[in-house]
């Protein structure tokens, strides 16, 4: 068989000729015969043989493999993309979630800081209202008028911003554009501002090439912006600096610059300038000296100059100076019909509010003995004044303007009692209060709390710090009086109960100090132990004896020695009272060296023996 078997098989007699696992192709089939002498002849026959392969093998069968593979693979490489689309797609959703989530908290951030902002003013009128109620003067002479009235300007004022921002962010501030001359509306802004100019002694200059030119624009809005960036330049600008306003037009469009020779801005909070709230946060880390705005002003000032098409940008050198450039192109067209004025934005609490009366925080060297010593702790110069008149009756007042400062002055001067603001620069309150309560010779002292953010998490976050007291703003000046009065006394209750034999237990909760807890943990899990003393005290507590011996006698007016044994006395008291223990016995259990020194001790502070204070009545 040619294709199959090349070889020639002789076929037994009578046998059928057979082929088996023959593939499919074409076979010749070669046959020839033999006389009886055994001699092949020379010629044969020949069958040619075709076998067809099974339909699964058939080239259309075998295409159709080829397709039903790219099929399946086109259908992987479909479900693949499906799955990472749907990936995608639920990455997206969790980014939009989180943005939302984000931006709800930013929403939340900027109306707590609105409240805190509002609760300094508050309480400053609250405070003077008081006050005025107090008084039996004449209203008409009361100096305290004018200040409840510049803070209600300040409230005023905030309101205006926060209806500004909000309807800035909401785009429904509407435009009244006219035809204006922007030299004069600039004159009338510096004009207002000539009186805070003059306090500050600040020099204020327009330079204009052309005065009498038009443009058209907002001129309410256009006053507001400069309104702002003037203002700025001239309370952040050194005694004696410049503020320059430089006005001009070019190419259908006018360019304003304000120029000044003050503070300036630190190159790391340039992105901050414009956010709300973002140069008042970084005045908290000391690098916007003496700022004191809403920190909404420039965010409001910068939605304005967008508002009416023009660019906001600035340049700035630390301690050189500041310039803001503003751009507007002339693309406005004048609105029909009159100007609709807003009478909410004619408050203008610049040229109101009088300043001459701020009085300078100075510290009387003068200590009057036998008052208290209080530390004051505010940024605001207003609430220091407010503080220190009506607690100075009381107690000798120092003031400090920040945590950093306030520390120092503890460490100094050593105050009985510290009233400090949540909220300053440099190192707040809470940073304060741990800070102090982590130095073992300060972590006695009392700390009251004041602060315009009242949410339960920061009166937590306050008293799991150290705060003996969280008072919200606006308070009533009585509260935090009574509060000081409170503490003080708690102190030297103290004092007088540890000075005497039977101590009270409540009391001894009431000392915030851990460092005492541990003192008397120490004391009465080793009370029966005769070698204790001030020196295991001082091992144990790993501190020298002098700090030891200082500390008990400023927080409980003994020393470490008569500690351990009054103690001593107040257990064998109480278990001559609740137990039926022979003396021999409580001695053992107390500690005391010897019979004859704890009927001494026992006489002298009981007046009597000890088996005399077992039978008297509980009362007696």
């Amino acid at each position: 068989m040619i294709n199959f078997d090349n070889e020639w098989i002789i076929n037994p007699g009578n046998q059928p000729i057979s082929f088996s696992n023959l593939t499919p192709g074409k076979y010749s089939l070669q046959i020839r015969v033999s006389d009886e002498n055994g001699t092949w002849s020379k010629n044969f026959r020949e069958i040619e043989i075709i076998i067809s392969p099974p339909f699964w093998r058939k080239p259309w069968a075998i295409i159709s493999y080829v397709i039903l593979f790219i099929g399946i693979q086109l259908l992987i490489f479909s479900a693949y993309r499906r799955r990472e689309a749907r990936k995608k797609e639920a990455t997206l959703q969790e980014f939009k979630k989180k943005k939302e989530e984000e931006l709800q908290s930013y929403k939340i951030e900027f109306f707590t800081n609105i409240a805190h902002e509002f609760r300094a003013p508050l309480t400053i009128i609250s405070s003077h209202i008081h006050a005025l109620l107090e008084d039996t003067l004449s209203t008409v002479k009361n100096p305290h008028l004018l200040k409840v009235y510049n803070n209600s300007i300040k409230l005023q004022k905030l309101v205006v911003e926060i209806m500004q921002f909000r309807k800035l962010e909401k785009g429904k501030e509407p435009l009244n554009i006219q035809v204006t001359k922007p030299v004069e509306l600039i004159n009338e802004v510096v004009s207002d501002l000539d009186m805070l100019a003059q306090q500050k002694d600040i020099y204020c200059e327009i330079i204009a090439p052309d005065t009498g030119f038009n443009f058209r624009t907002d001129a309410d809005k256009f006053q507001r912006i400069f309104t702002n960036l003037i203002s700025n330049a001239i309370k952040y600008n050194n005694p004696g600096g410049f503020v320059k306003v430089r006005i001009k037009s070019v190419n259908s469009s006018l360019t304003v610059e304000i120029e000044d020779n003050g503070v300036g801005i630190m190159p790391e909070h340039f992105q901050k300038v414009f956010e709300p709230f973002g140069i008042s946060s970084a005045r908290k880390k000391g690098s916007f000296p003496g700022y004191g705005s809403t920190g909404l002003g420039l965010a409001v000032t910068k939605g304005l100059v967008e508002l009416l098409k023009g660019t906001i940008s600035f340049e700035s050198r630390l301690n050189e100076g500041t310039k803001f450039i503003c751009v507007f192109p002339d693309v406005h067209e004048v609105n029909s019909g009159e100007m609709i004025k807003d009478p909410v934005d004619e408050l203008n609490e610049i040229s109101i509010i009088d300043k001459t009366g701020t009085e300078t925080m100075v510290e009387n060297s003068e200590r009057l003995t036998g008052k208290p010593l209080i530390l004051l702790v505010e940024d605001d110069s207003e609430i220091l004044v407010l503080l220190r008149d009506f607690l100075q009756a009381d107690y000798n007042i120092i003031f400090a303007e920040n945590g950093s400062e306030a520390y120092k002055k503890v460490l100094s001067d050593k105050p009985d009692l510290i009233v400090s603001d949540l909220m300053m620069p440099e190192m707040d309150g809470i940073e304060l209060c741990g800070k102090l309560r982590e130095n073992f010779d300060t972590s006695h002292l009392p700390i009251i709390l004041l602060t315009a953010r009242a949410e339960i998490e920061d009166r937590i976050a306050g008293l799991k710090a150290g705060a003996d007291s969280y008072i919200p703003k606006p308070f009533h000046p009585e509260h935090l009086k009574v509060r000081i009065e409170k503490l003080m006394q708690l102190r030297i209750n103290i004092k007088r109960h540890f000075g005497k034999q039977d101590i009270n237990s409540g009391l001894v909760k009431e000392i915030p100090d851990p460092f005492f807890q541990k003192l008397l943990s120490y004391i009465d899990e080793n009370i029966d132990d005769e070698t204790l003393s001030s020196e295991k005290l001082c091992d144990k507590l790993a501190i020298s004896k002098s700090s030891l011996y200082n500390k008990t006698r400023a927080v409980l007016g003994t020393t470490p020695h008569s500690l351990i044994y009054r103690r001593r006395l107040s257990k064998a008291a109480a278990l001559l009272r609740s137990t039926t223990m022979t003396v021999s016995e409580i001695i053992d259990h107390t500690g005391f060296p010897g019979r004859t020194h704890f009927y001494d001790l026992f006489n002298k502070a009981y007046g009597c023996s000890p088996s005399d204070y077992r039978n008297k009545p509980v009362g007696n």
